[in-house]
């Protein structure tokens, strides 16, 4: 069920295969029922879609997380016997080596810079440097971005279960004859306290 209020204005969805009107503005009591029961059907069918991704992307981090390990696997037997391609059914799978470029942090930034002005002979490279820096990282422009987010219900505490009473403990006593048998405790309550 929807518990936030809709807004004034309804704006028609991108998708073109939506039947719902468009209109300029609606008082929120006055909404159109085969809207509201068409925005109903958009909203279920939206979560259905967004728990389906959900399982699908567990599913396909499982997998690439035992892909990752039979590449290893194969990837030590390639080297071993010096393979560098392999002719499978299912194509050719190669050996393949490239080279990636570090990602650029903010830390790395810093000491190119300063680096930079004290090559060319600044006094204060390091304080001039991080007054650049912090100018590049405060003055980046902003983007607004605009998506659904659903937060799933918080799971109620299951009730607490009552304090059971104790029962007496049974207690291994010794007979005269050297046996043990197991036997109620029967000192009274008054005596346990002490």
């Amino acid at each position: 069920m929807i518990k936030k209020e809709i807004p004034k204005q309804i704006q028609k969805p991108s998708d073109p295969s939506s039947k719902m009107s468009e209109p300029d503005t609606v008082d929120p009591n006055e909404i159109n029922t085969d809207d509201l029961q068409q925005f109903k059907l958009n909203v279920n069918k939206w979560c259905e879609l967004d728990n389906k991704i959900k399982q699908y992307e567990q599913v396909v981090k499982a997998h690439k997380k035992i892909k990752d390990e039979l590449c290893s696997s194969i990837l030590k037997f390639m080297d071993g016997y010096e393979i560098s391609n392999l002719k499978t059914p299912f194509g050719q799978i190669e050996k393949v080596e490239s080279e990636t470029k570090v990602a650029v942090t903010k830390v790395m930034i810093e000491e190119r810079v300063q680096n930079y002005f004290s090559k060319l002979g600044f006094k204060n490279s390091k304080e001039q440097s991080q007054t650049l820096i912090k100018d590049l990282y405060d003055n980046r422009e902003k983007k607004k971005v605009v998506r659904l987010k659903r937060i799933a219900p918080k799971e109620p505490k299951p009730p607490k279960a009552p304090k059971e009473q104790k029962v007496p403990k049974k207690t291994k006593v010794k007979d005269i004859d050297g046996s043990t048998t197991s036997k109620k405790s029967i000192v009274p309550d008054s005596l346990k306290k002490i």
